[in-house]
């Protein structure tokens, strides 16, 4: 789970990515903390508040996603800055919209082991290639001989160049397909009114500094995460994105003091 904090006049962007085996939730009403056992994980937010909508302070029943406004409150408790609004795509959804645009172009430092029945070879081979819908899901989905956190870090990646290549030539020729995916099976709450703004800042995230911050070891430890160290680095991260002169590359320091490196550099 990923929360995207964008300085709207550079575009300059920091990604603060949470585990979602992330133990010891403080579960967040809006209001007050919500009962959650002590080994209950991130990822069983959304369901928690899907079956139980009164949990929602000022009622859930009105709330288009209980599930994902709990889960937005919380994020946003967690590392201790609002959250105004969420965009949750589904696996299906994630593969058709890069079809949708023509594929998205990754560097793959390793091979990836993928299911023969997604893909047949088996494997994603390294290299700097194309990668459909399809291969694109299982990069950013294979943990095999890997790990949750290893999968994070491909994740970002594929945001990254998903940004990166998305201009607006090519999703206005994928404009209805894209219009066709989103109705289908993309749920937000950002308001339509707000969406030309978004637009107008996507075009400064092209070509603007991505930085990214992983609460992953040693980082953090997911089983019995020190909530107020994550707060204050997701502070910092926000903060020193920015240098003296208004431009990026201040560098937050994680817990090894090395700068929060830009995803380009991890990317390739």
């Amino acid at each position: 789970m990923t929360l995207a904090s964008v300085d709207t006049a550079t575009g300059d962007t920091v990604l603060l990515s949470l585990p979602r085996n992330l133990q010891q939730v403080p579960v967040w009403s809006g209001a007050g903390r919500v009962p959650y056992p002590a080994d209950g994980l991130l990822n069983a937010v959304y369901r928690e508040g899907t079956d139980r909508p009164g949990l929602l302070a000022g009622g859930g029943r009105a709330v288009r996603d209980p599930g994902a406004e709990l889960l937005k409150r919380t994020v946003g408790h967690i590392l201790g800055m609002p959250v105004p609004y969420y965009v949750m795509v589904d696996m299906r959804s994630f593969r058709q919209i890069v079809d949708a645009v023509g594929g998205v172009r990754v560097c793959v430092p390793e091979p990836v082991p993928v299911p023969r029945s997604q893909v047949p070879a088996g494997v994603l081979a390294p290299g700097c290639r194309t990668l459909t819908g399809r291969e694109a899901l299982w990069y950013g989905r294979s943990r095999t001989d890997s790990s949750d956190y290893v999968r994070m870090g491909r994740q970002k990646c594929l945001l990254w160049a998903l940004a990166r290549q998305a201009g607006p030539l090519t999703v206005l020729r994928s404009f209805q397909r894209l219009t066709e995916v989103f109705a289908e099976s993309v749920g937000t709450d950002v308001p339509r009114g707000l969406l030309p703004a978004l637009v107008g800042l996507a075009a400064k995230i092209r070509d603007a500094d991505v930085r990214s911050l992983q609460f992953v070891p040693p980082v953090i430890s997911p089983g019995r995460p020190d909530y107020a160290a994550i707060r204050r680095l997701a502070a910092r991260a926000v903060r020193d994105t920015a240098g003296p002169d208004g431009s990026a590359g201040g560098g937050a320091k994680t817990g090894d003091a090395r700068p929060l490196p830009a995803l380009a550099d991890r990317c390739g």
